[in-house]
């Protein structure tokens, strides 16, 4: 399948589009075959994707920052419950290895900023430094 830019997924996969999802599953596998390649290109050269999952219409996934080969867990939103914005709700958190879904520090952040807030999310100090 041919990659397409970020803007063309984002105007593909407007609310109504993702709304259909429940209705037709085949629709959300879609979605997830043209946006991971998409998400591997924002988040590289500082990352590494791994461990994409699916929870029903929830994608998530690990980054592996590749010079302090420290984690953070991502999640996009339930697409179907935010079809017009769920772009803008990426979930981003601290992670001490590429399975702990518990996660320390978290905050969202725009598809288009994950790899800017991803890096400063892991500068910050820790909840338990002085």
């Amino acid at each position: 399948m041919r990659r397409i830019s970020l803007e063309q997924f984002y105007r593909t996969w407007d609310g109504p589009a993702l709304q259909t999802c429940p209705q037709r599953p085949s629709t959300f596998r879609i979605f997830t075959i043209q946006f991971l390649p998409l998400f591997t290109d924002l988040v590289t050269p500082d990352f590494h994707p791994i461990h994409p999952g699916i929870f029903l219409y929830y994608l998530y996934g690990f980054l592996e920052h590749r010079q302090t080969h420290t984690f953070l867990y991502w999640a996009l939103p339930d697409v179907t419950y935010f079809p017009n914005d769920w772009h803008e709700r990426v979930l981003i958190r601290t992670a001490a290895h590429p399975r702990d879904f518990l996660g320390g520090i978290s905050t969202h952040t725009a598809l288009e900023s994950l790899r800017t807030h991803a890096i400063q999310l892991l500068h910050r100090p820790s909840e338990s430094s002085p």
